[in-house]
């Protein structure tokens, strides 16, 4: 309810009164419709409200984002609670992160109440993390049944509450009823009357007011809400759209494959122009060998901008070009010189499957994806090693930005500008790394006038042992006045499902004038339903505290959608978000030793503390990015990718 300070007159008292009657009266009426339509079905569809949660106005419903829909917008209301009246600009962004659990995070502004106690802070700011879940939904269920929290976790907890909510639909009638506190003290309702696709009609109760409003969705991915919540216009906007998600079987392929072999039989030769072709396509280090009917291809993908793709281009290109004579392929992913996946198949369920002819649950019990093991066999004829990667070198170039909200008090400070990438093999193994930043406005450190720095400098070492036994060994500069090496190793299992890790640095920090240590015990569980990885780490962080952290990494298609907590000696429980999207412009056509492109992915990472414990070196340089996908039960997972990629043979 609203919170009323000391020395409220009694005409104020007498008012709300009066509102808490009326509020019970039109809270029964809701009611009494609700329980009228609760035998129809019919299904829902999720919208954010202005505070970025699904819902009315102010109010939540049942609904949730559809599993991998991501939303992002403002919304203005009026606070109902801290600062009864004070103006709220919301700035919001949210995700079905799996099916039926909504994520939102949201960062508030008051401008009518400043903070006087710390200078230059200005208004109040309030960041916040909301979580529901959908316990029911329509239309397999009468009615959609939620709950959930505002604020979880956090120091402010200015907007903290719990609630638990249910929903209706009825033909193009939508009832919202539900129970919450402290933010939400009390019952509160809605209804949404949808008489066109692209309009709604909103009335909501609140627990605090009446508020009545329209929703235009031009082209349904636009969200436009305009309002009078207490006889005071606002309004929002917002953009939902769909992150690719891999997993949907493809149309049948009208264009049926065929072989094309490049010679009748096996021989040097054969394999030589075979192994040349694929090199000429764009892939490196690229051997062919055979024994027998059995043909060995080995590839390594730096064209291409997602691993699991080159992978399944390169099968099923296999499949068309191999020597007549060949019955069985054997397809082996390299990344940095290394063995990395096996894949065994006939290539007859190959085309098969590419063809529409074979079911995908045949072609995936037949089919074999495994971490790489060699051959218990000899080769009758081995080609030459054609386009060695030593020497190629690719140039990003991206976005850039660092935001620093993490300080309670502190002013919004910030970095924007353009960062550069390049990384450059230095042979089987090695690898080059560098990123420069180049700031176009900056805030957040003492760079002024801002100039071009260096983010990273290093040279890697990736090795591979037998038994899916990796290595990684980094030196360098790390960041942040760094330098250093640091260390991985990690074995993983069972399909690379489960994997267990340990993880040490060694740094001197110049700002600190010492060395820093890092020594951390790690462990990850994924389940390949869900492109989801559970992640645990537990030990010395970087600065020397002692503490852990957990993990979720989840794939969208080409997209990444990380979320974490962490708990140490210097910080409370804290959290963050980290997500990975591709960006449009990226060439992955023109193959040269030498590319300069857009990056092909924009990254960003987001913690609610800001930096000063719980802090690991370079997340980007570990043997998890340094796999790309390139995991049996990943692939496993998405063999759609072969039937996607035979639509467009030839490449």
């Amino acid at each position: 309810m609203l919170q009323r300070g000391g020395g409220v007159v009694a005409a104020l008292a007498a008012w709300d009164g009066k509102l808490r009657s009326a509020s019970r009266v039109a809270f029964l009426a809701l009611a009494t419709a609700f329980a009228a339509t609760i035998l129809a079905s019919t299904a829902v569809q999720a919208k954010p409200n202005l505070e970025g949660v699904t819902g009315i106005l102010n109010i939540p419903t049942a609904e949730v984002l559809k599993d991998g829909e991501a939303c992002f917008g403002f919304g203005r209301n009026e606070n109902r609670t801290r600062w009864p009246g004070q103006t709220q600009r919301n700035y919001f962004a949210g995700i079905g992160y799996l099916p039926h659990l909504e994520v939102c995070a949201r960062y508030t502004e008051f401008p009518g109440v400043a903070q006087t106690r710390v200078p230059g802070y200005g208004a109040y700011k309030d960041r916040s993390a909301n979580l529901k879940l959908q316990f029911l939904a329509e239309p397999s269920a009468p009615f959609s049944l939620a709950a959930g929290v505002f604020d979880v976790g956090g120091q402010a907890r200015l907007q903290r509450a719990l609630y638990g909510a249910l929903t209706k639909t009825a033909g193009p009638v939508k009832l919202t009823a539900g129970y919450g506190n402290r933010r939400i003290e009390g019952f509160f309702g809605g209804v949404e009357i949808t008489p066109l696709k692209e309009a709604s009609l909103l009335y909501e109760y609140d627990s605090c007011q009446h508020n009545f409003g329209v929703r235009v969705s031009p082209g349904g991915h636009f969200n436009l809400l305009l309002a009078s919540a207490d006889r005071d216009f606002t309004f929002g906007i917002s953009c939902s759209y769909g992150l690719q998600h891999s997993g949907k079987r493809l149309a049948k392929n009208d264009a049926r494959l065929t072989r094309d072999p490049v010679a009748v039989e096996c021989s040097v030769d054969s394999l030589d122009a075979l192994a040349a072709k694929l090199a000429r396509a764009g892939f490196e280090n690229v051997e062919a060998k055979s024994a027998g009917d059995i043909l060995t291809l080995k590839y390594e993908n730096r064209l291409d901008r997602m691993e699991e793709e080159a992978w399944a281009w390169v099968l099923v290109w296999a499949a068309i070009n191999a020597p007549a004579d060949i019955a069985e392929l054997r397809l082996v992913a390299r990344r940095e010189g290394n063995f990395i996946l096996n894949t065994e198949c006939s290539i007859g369920d190959l085309l098969a499957f590419a063809n529409g002819e074979l079911s995908r649950n045949e072609f995936a019990r037949r089919v074999r994806i495994f971490d790489y093991q060699p051959p218990d066999y000899e080769f009758d004829y081995e080609s030459a090693l054609h386009q060695r990667a030593a020497g190629s070198t690719d140039i990003h170039i991206s976005p850039a930005n660092k935001l620093d909200l993490g300080r309670p008090y502190a002013p919004v400070k910030q970095r924007s500008g353009i960062a550069i990438k390049h990384e450059t093999s230095l042979g089987r193994h090695f690898t080059l790394r560098g990123h420069e930043e180049i700031p176009l406005t900056n805030n957040l450190d003492r760079r002024d006038p801002p100039v071009p720095f260096v983010r990273g400098a290093s040279i890697d070492l990736y090795a591979t042992g037998g038994e899916a036994l990796y290595f990684l060994g980094s030196g360098g500069y790390f960041d942040d006045h760094r330098w250093g090496v640091k260390g991985e190793l990690r074995k993983y299992f069972a399909d690379s499902r489960f994997d267990l890790g340990v993880i040490g640095a060694r740094v001197r920090d110049k700002k600190f004038g010492d060395y820093l240590n890092e020594l951390l015990g790690s462990g990850s569980i994924r389940i390949p339903r869900y492109d989801l990885t559970l992640s645990a780490y537990g030990g010395r962080f970087l600065l020397g505290d002692d503490g852990w952290r957990a993990e979720t990494r989840r794939y969208f298609g080409r997209s990444e959608v990380d979320f974490y907590i962490y708990d140490t000696e210097f910080t409370r429980t804290e959290g963050g978000v980290r997500f990975v999207l591709p960006l449009a412009g990226y060439n992955q056509k023109d193959y040269s030793p030498v590319r300069i492109s857009l990056a092909p992915f924009f990254s960003y990472e987001y913690r609610s503390r800001g930096y000063g414990g719980g802090d690991f070196l370079a997340w980007t340089s570990s043997v998890e990015s340094f796999r790309k996908r390139l995991f049996p039960w990943y692939l496993r997972e998405h063999l759609e990718l072969i039937e996607a990629v035979a639509k467009g043979m030839p490449r």
